[in-house]
């Protein structure tokens, strides 16, 4: 029974059913026979996980000493497709080894016994004895290495998410959570074209992700942006650091939702890293990647996008659609400016929904400001540079958070700002949600 070790573990995690349409069926998978069952297991992980290490692609910015050869998923995968082919000296080696590397790394400890057990008796299950005296800490641990080897499949594809950004010139980097598969991502802005830099195993809210109100534990889903790092003493449970982000943001608050906080941060020292949903609400990184990452996190301003779409999801996406979708805001962007400029108050009152904020004053209100400085001003002359346009994740409506440096000259005033606005589309038409000044 050596190799059922780890068999029950396989047999309930998602990465089986990763390629839907190679799926066999499994409803009589305990009514076979211990061999027969070992050789189904060690087929599929054959198909599954690859024989060699993680393709590391080289980068000459900030982020080049992320890289390294053994990573902690790739040593996990190593040992366990060992494991699989019945050769527990030597998966036993690259979990010492796996030690080595994080010797706080609970879920590598779990194995090693397994192993170790596995030399004397039987076990049936994934934890073996450990789960009768702590079984919510072995499920937890169990989802762990789901999640981290259905990150390393994914990483080994090499695939390139088409993303539907148009950056600010002053972006150097890009963070993509992908909070289903717990894991963080990070991409350089090379003149608008983002280049994949390293992804790494994170965790999140420990009830999952859409955030609304202060203690509902979970993660926002959004786009927001780095803070300046947190400068006074933390405690442990922080690790190595913390970087806010600036939840809630200007979206959150329209929507009236509550709460703050949300860091990304370290772990305890005791604690190589935690469950995939066990912060308040918090991203939550390994020290050692969250040190890895310092030059990348310390960099206020980089847009962060905490979505549920995996980079698979992204990379199906089509480039003519996105380049047209972006031609679309940009045209509605432009037209709204003309129609300011133009003094056409209907036109330009168009290009917002009735439910519209600007900054903190109501649709009503501040349109009825607005109607006034329309029918003083003369020699409007407007002009908008360094356009950035990010898509906003939302799981029923799509938007889009567009910044830009606004320059208005009028017989009234003279002034520079740099505004923000929040897209929304209905029907076929973009409207203005939110607007407001930076």
């Amino acid at each position: 029974m050596r190799l059922f070790i780890i068999l029950i573990f396989f047999y309930s995690s998602n990465i089986f059913s990763f390629e839907q349409n190679k799926i066999e069926k499994q409803n009589n998978f305990f009514d076979k026979k211990p061999a027969e069952q070992r050789e189904i297991f060690i087929e599929k992980l054959k198909n599954i996980i690859s024989k060699k290490n993680p393709v590391i692609k080289e980068s000459t910015s900030l982020a080049t000493d992320i890289v390294k050869i053994e990573t902690v998923e790739s040593l996990l995968i190593k040992a366990l497709e060992l494991i699989s082919n019945g050769q527990l000296d030597q998966a036993n080696n690259i979990i010492d080894e796996l030690i080595v590397l994080a010797p706080n790394f609970k879920l590598a400890h779990l194995i090693r016994g397994d192993i170790l057990t596995a030399y004397s008796m039987s076990i049936n299950s994934f934890g073996g004895s450990a789960i009768e005296i702590n079984s919510n800490k072995v499920q937890e641990l169990k989802k762990e290495a789901q999640q981290r080897i259905k990150g390393y499949l994914i990483s080994n594809k090499n695939i390139l998410p088409k993303f539907n950004i148009l950056p600010n010139k002053a972006d150097k980097y890009l963070i993509y959570v992908d909070m289903d598969s717990s894991r963080l991502y990070i991409f350089e802005n090379n003149n608008g074209k983002y280049s994949y830099l390293s992804d790494h195993y994170v965790s999140i809210g420990k009830n999952g992700y859409g955030k609304r109100f202060e203690g509902d534990k979970k993660t926002p889903f959004g786009t927001y942006f780095i803070q300046k790092k947190i400068q006074r003493q933390l405690t442990d449970f922080y690790g190595e650091g913390a970087y806010p982000l600036n939840y809630p943001n200007k979206f959150d608050k329209i929507n009236k939702y509550t709460g703050s906080g949300i860091w990304i941060h370290g772990t305890p020292k005791s604690t190589y890293s935690r469950p995939p949903e066990a912060s308040d609400g918090c991203v939550v990184l390994s020290n050692k990647d969250l040190v890895k990452l310092e030059n990348i996190l310390k960099t206020v301003g980089t847009p962060i996008i905490l979505s549920n779409l995996s980079i698979t999801q992204l990379s199906q996406r089509s480039e003519e659609l996105i380049k047209e979708d972006q031609i679309k805001i940009l045209d509605s962007i432009q037209n709204w400016k003309q129609s300011w400029s133009s003094k056409n108050y209907e036109d330009y009152l168009n290009f917002y929904s009735i439910n519209a904020k600007y900054n903190n004053l109501s649709y009503k209100k501040w349109t009825f400001l607005k109607k006034n400085v329309f029918i003083k001003s003369k020699n409007i002359k407007i002009s908008i540079n360094n356009i950035a346009i990010y898509e906003y994740p939302s799981l029923k409506d799509q938007l889009r958070l567009v910044i830009f440096n606004q320059d208005y000259r009028s017989n009234l005033i003279t002034n520079k700002t740099k505004k923000q606005q929040i897209w929304k589309k209905k029907g076929m038409k973009w409207k203005i949600i939110y607007e407001g000044t930076e």
